[in-house]
């Protein structure tokens, strides 16, 4: 090797070892990590790297089949498909009003036994519908009515207005909310027709004067026969031989202002001695005493007869309901059955 070659050789390894020395002294900058409230900007290769994932993962969703796309947003200003479909708003219904007060509403009458009275108006209060009866031959009675209660005058249909201080009334009544409620109001005046039912008492062939005793008052009634009176007896022809004492009688007056009452008819029911047979249900039967109810069809009147069961020849068909026909003697007072007949037995109640 030639002097020049080791002189090069040497002089590039001093110009290596002196720009390592001189690369020592003076490092490379660091990058900094920018304050924590600034963002840093992105560079080139972070965007790009941001690209790549976004990219994947559009993939990665594309691949997986339980992925569902995401809903695209329509441009701004326009109205999705489901906007513009009609919807229906159904509101509930309005309650009705009831422009009466409840206590004004009257309820449905009451269904319980109706008692016929008889009295003497001492007061009427048209406002509160109150009214207050002299009871005959008993105390006095507290009633009231509504605009279910029918009223009449002498049998001609009329309103509470009739009604006055001193009139004579006959009143069907009601238990109804702890009160007596008059169902029926029969106003009766001294001029026109009346009709009354009771039992003989006395009469006078003479004077045609005829004394009754009146089952609703339990007091006297008094009246005359003329020869206009038209008496009847089992739908018959009577004479005035069967008013007898004790005999049943409905009878119809004519009861003229300033005169004594004249009878324009008089249906004799039951003389003493006479017999009657009774058809219709059993409702009532006790052994005990002795005592049966029979609601007779003829009439529609529930009929108390009395009975001796060794006499009668009791059967086990005579039950409540059964229908029966019973032969009965009237001694002035009650009813005494003779012979009891079940035509039909009582019809079996149906299991609930």
């Amino acid at each position: 090797m030639s002097r020049f070659s080791v002189f090069i050789l040497i002089f590039a390894s001093v110009m290596f070892l002196a720009a390592s020395a001189v690369a020592q002294q003076n490092p490379a900058p660091v990058a900094t990590t920018p304050a924590a409230t600034s963002a840093a900007p992105a560079t080139p290769v972070q965007s790009s790297n941001d690209a790549a994932q976004k990219a994947g993962a559009t993939s990665a969703s594309t691949n997986d089949p339980d992925q569902k796309p995401a809903a695209e947003k329509p441009p701004a200003g326009t109205q999705s498909p489901e906007a513009t479909v009609p919807t229906t708003t159904v509101y509930p219904e309005p309650k009705q009003q009831q422009y009466l007060a409840p206590e004004l509403v009257p309820e449905p009458l009451p269904k319980n036994k109706v008692a016929l009275i008889g009295g003497v108006v001492k007061s009427i209060d048209q406002v509160r519908n109150r009214m207050t009866l002299q009871i005959f031959g008993a105390k006095k009675m507290n009633l009231i009515f509504d605009g279910r209660t029918h009223f009449d005058r002498n049998g001609v249909e009329t309103n509470q207005l009739a009604v006055k201080t001193g009139d004579r009334v006959y009143v069907d009544t009601q238990l109804a909310n702890g009160k007596i409620f008059a169902r029926n109001v029969h106003l009766r005046t001294a001029e026109g027709i009346a009709s009354a039912s009771g039992q003989v008492i006395a009469y006078y062939p003479k004077t045609g004067e005829v004394s009754m005793r009146d089952n609703i008052s339990k007091r006297p009634v008094n009246f005359r026969v003329t020869q206009s009176t038209v008496i009847k007896t089992k739908d018959a022809d009577g004479t005035p031989a069967l008013l007898q004492p004790n005999a049943l009688i409905s009878v119809r007056l004519n009861a003229a202002a300033g005169s004594r009452s004249v009878a324009n008819e008089i249906d004799v029911l039951a003389s003493p001695g006479a017999q009657f047979t009774f058809y219709g249900t059993l409702s009532h039967l006790d052994l005990r005493s002795g005592m049966l109810a029979v609601d007779n069809k003829s009439d529609n009147r529930i009929y108390d007869i009395r009975f001796v069961p060794a006499q009668i020849g009791m059967t086990d068909a005579l039950t409540i309901g059964a229908d029966v026909a019973v032969v009965a003697t009237f001694n002035g007072e009650n009813y005494t059955a003779k012979s009891v007949t079940v035509n039909q037995a009582a019809k079996a109640a149906n299991p609930e």
